[in-house]
């Protein structure tokens, strides 16, 4: 039996997949060939506004006259946003430009909350708390609009309460995600009808613990199934982290350890 370890760190936004060879490689086996995971950590880093991939959660519009020439761009710095928190970030992009000064929420001409039945974001705007101004406005032109819920309609530039139509994805990227490994055979998946070489699906719990990464295994009692792999000699093998759409997730830092056994039998 041999035991392989993967790692891979990074110390500004972006993926963790990473190829690794192994020097001496894992000649052929005469015999069946298997491998199972022993022990992994994935960080939990893991930021829902973002601009990556084709997705954009990061930008939208401001306006203090309804839209007329004021036409603000406001890029929020990327990050793992509550509610609360993006409300935050709108009332200090809002005392960049100078509209207002005060950063208390009850203040703010733009306050985003949710309803505590259904979970539905809604958005209350009112001009009379801009000090410079006559209108506020607030385009949704990303992915934000999809972040908090809002389908039909995503660009407001008049004064009231504005309903989300939809559940808002404040797990943008979600909360499932896989482990991929080359190593694997591609296997035919009844479910979503792809071809995948998943070693592992784990779920990321944020308010779990205080600790950065999410660790699964080993445990005293588990362990994860034997898997096959054929008698071929290992080089080299890649690890992918994707979300269930097969798309690489997006980290904000952190580092990754997968450990595998590898066993001829």
């Amino acid at each position: 039996m041999v035991q392989i370890t993967w790692r891979n760190s990074i110390t500004t936004p972006g993926i963790l997949d990473k190829t690794i060879s192994l020097n001496p490689q894992i000649p052929q086996s005469k015999k069946n060939r298997r491998l199972r995971l022993i022990a992994g950590s994935i960080p939990k880093l893991i930021p829902n506004i973002y601009s990556y991939g084709g997705e954009n959660t990061r930008t939208l519009y401001l306006s203090n006259d309804g839209f007329g020439s004021s036409n603000e761009l406001v890029t929020l710095p990327e990050g793992e946003y509550s509610i609360v928190q993006l409300e935050a970030a709108l009332i200090n992009a809002m005392i960049t430009l100078g509209w207002i000064t005060s950063t208390s929420f009850a203040d703010s001409p733009i306050q985003i909350a949710y309803n505590l039945t259904n979970e539905f974001v809604y958005m209350t705007l009112d001009s009379t708390k801009l000090l410079v101004g006559t209108q506020i406005g607030i385009n949704l032109s990303s992915d934000i609009k999809t972040l908090l819920g809002y389908s039909s309609v995503s660009s407001f530039n008049t004064d009231g309460v504005k309903y989300a139509d939809k559940s808002p994805r404040v797990d943008y990227q979600g909360s499932y995600f896989d482990v991929r490994c080359t190593l694997i055979p591609p296997l035919q998946s009844i479910v979503e009808s792809e071809n995948t070489s998943v070693l592992f699906t784990f779920n990321i719990n944020a308010v779990s613990s205080s600790l950065i990464n999410e660790y699964f295994f080993p445990y005293t009692s588990i362990r994860m199934p034997w898997l096959e792999i054929g008698n071929i000699s290992i080089s080299s093998y890649t690890i992918n982290i994707t979300r269930t759409d097969g798309k690489s997730v997006y980290f904000l830092y952190g580092s990754s350890m997968i450990t595998m056994d590898v066993e001829d039998y």
